[in-house]
Order: C-alpha cells, then structure tokens, then sequence
C-alpha cells in the first residue's frame, strides 16, 4: 500500500498523464445576432477553422482505437504536411497516439467527412469527454450515429433546436454559415444585406499571401499553392468577425444538397486555396457525399452559447482508466506486448 506522500507523487504524476492525455481545447468564436428570415436567432460561430490541433485533441481523446476512420493516414504524407501541417498517428490500435506535425498546429485540419465533423461536434457537445467512441463521447450528442460509421445520410440532423432554445455544438446549416460570412445588416435591401466575397467585398480580394496591407485578400486561386494558417489575413475579417470564409478550405456544412438523390449528399462552401473567385463568393456552393474525404475540405462549428469546457465525467472516466491499469500492472508486472498485427481501420 502506498504512503500518504507516495500517494500524493503518484497523484501528481497520473494529472500530468491525464493532461498530457487529453488537452482540453477550446474554440474561439463570434456572436452572430441581427435575426434574419432564414436564421431568426441569435448564435455563435467559430471565428476561426477547425485547427489541426484541436482535431488531435479530439483524436487523443477519443481514438486509442478507431473502428470509424476518424484518421486518416494521408494527414501525415509529406505533401500535405509540406502544403498546411498535418496529423503523425503512432502506437497500435487501443494505444494509438496523435501528435501535430512541427509548426502546423493552426493550420486548418483536412482530409476530413461530414461523419468525421459530425462526430467531433458530438464530442464537444458532450463536454469533451475521454474514453472509446460511444454513446458518450461521439456517437450521440448534438447528432445521432449510433457506432455505425457510415449511418443513413438523411437520418443523421441536429437532435437539438436552435430557433426553440436548445444548445450543443453543431456543423453550420448553409444559411447559418453564409449569414456569418456575408451578411451585414448596414447594406440594405438593395444588396439584400450580403457580401459577395467574405471579406465584406463585392469585388474579388487579392489573391495574394497574409498581408497587413490589403483587406480585401484571400488564400485562393493558388496565390499562396497551399494552405495558411487561420486567421492570417487580419485585415479581412467578415462583418461579424470570423476569418477564412473565402478560400483556404471548403467548409462543410449540415444542409442537404436536394438534387434528387434522396439527400444522399451534403452541401460545402467557402472555396479553397486553389478556387477560383466564383467558388469563394455567394454566387457558389459545392457538395460531397458524407463519407468522402479531400485534401482542401476542413469545417468550422456552430453553437448557441461558448464551446463548453472538458465534463468532470470525462476526467473521471479516464482517471478511473488509470487506475484500472496500474491495478492490472500490478497484478501482472509483464505485460505481453500487442500483437504486430493489430492496427485500426482506416480511411
């Protein structure tokens, strides 16, 4: 039995694992008022893309292993990498880890699926737990998936309403997400109270690198040829105050692109380093189906209050884990190493 101070060493030493374990994130993001037919409440939009730090976060948290493909191996090839950052996954499967290539931590995270974005919407609405994908940490939440990867497109929609008060954290609906990029309510009615361009512009930004000399700029039509970090372009922020809705990643949103296919795709907007101007304005709107994945396709969330904190259950679960491990090591100090074999599914 451990002394009261050994106890104490070893307490220390297991927050410092769990905080090494999972880093608590946290998602700045902007008021979005002013009710509009199409959006008539008040909610909160992340000011910034979703970064390839805190989709590691995510994946440590909840993906020692990963039967949904929350990872994908490309985030790591040398292209990528070289083009925006990525994501290195080590370990074996029930021990993966997931580290941010050296300086790519706020670039935008890509290679990523409607499903993918889904479940780590879920993950923050839940508090952003530690433990194995399940009903508690990404298979339900704001969206229900239930353990199956690849759900019915048109069965997966937001469990928590809005307009009628309720809260989580969520993809942006097309509306949401153009009013929060375009919209400015001092234009009028003759401009219908939109942008074209993101960058509170009716003419094409310049398609030139971060500067602090040009406010209406933007990473597209590959006047960069990759991606920039976040927020570079400081002067071209929307009316509202979030950054990179024109260029740098195509964003996923929740909306259904009805084409008549039965809502088997979802839309995307926003356009990316390598569009051209038509793709990053109002004018554009693309869509994939909800299990692909692109090297220039990330998301940004939507909430109705600030992106909550990790829940103490979280911690809990994963301190219970520890504990539950050094149990076992002391029952059989010898531990067989994992089976070569054995490694996750993958993208």
């Amino acid at each position: 039995m451990l002394s009261a101070p050994r106890f104490l060493v070893y307490l220390f030493f297991s927050w410092l694992w769990l905080q090494e374990l999972h880093a608590a994130i946290s998602i700045d993001t902007v008021l979005v008022d002013h009710p509009t037919s199409n959006v008539p409440y008040d909610y909160r939009i992340g000011t910034y893309e979703v970064t390839n730090s805190q989709y590691a976060a995510f994946l440590n948290a909840v993906a020692t292993v990963d039967p949904h493909g929350l990872y994908h191996t490309a985030m790591a090839s040398p292209t990528i990498v070289a083009q925006g950052g990525g994501i290195q996954r080590s370990g074996s499967s029930g021990s993966y880890r997931y580290t941010v290539t050296p300086g790519g931590g706020n670039y935008p995270v890509r290679i990523v699926s409607f499903y993918d974005a889904a479940r780590f919407c879920n993950w923050l609405t839940n508090g952003q737990p530690v433990g194995p994908p399940d009903l508690n940490t990404t298979e339900s939440g704001m969206y229900f998936l239930g353990g199956v990867s690849q759900p019915p497109n048109n069965q997966v929609v937001r469990l928590m309403n809005f307009n009628s008060g309720g809260n989580g954290v969520a993809l942006p609906t097309r509306y949401e997400w153009y009013k929060a990029g375009h919209y400015d309510p001092s234009r009028g009615p003759l401009h219908q109270d939109y942008w074209l361009y993101a960058t509170q512009s009716d003419e094409a930004p310049l398609a030139i690198g971060p500067n602090d000399t040009f406010a209406n700029s933007a990473n597209y039509d590959n006047g960069v040829g990759g991606l920039t970090p976040v927020g570079s372009y400081e002067l071209a922020a929307s009316y509202f105050g979030t950054y990179d809705q024109s260029g740098n990643v195509w964003e996923i949103f929740e909306s259904f692109w009805d084409n008549g296919s039965g809502s088997n795709i979802r839309r995307e907007g926003g356009g990316s380093y390598g569009a051209a101007a038509v793709h990053i304005s109002t004018n554009y709107a693309s869509s994939s189906f909800p299990y692909q994945e692109y090297t220039d396709m990330g998301f940004r969330i939507v909430s109705t209050a600030p992106i909550p904190e990790p829940g103490l259950a979280g911690y809990a679960s994963a301190f219970a884990c520890m504990l539950a491990f050094r149990r076992r090591r002391r029952a059989s100090p010898k531990q067989p190493a994992l089976p070569s074999g054995i490694s996750g599914l993958e993208s």
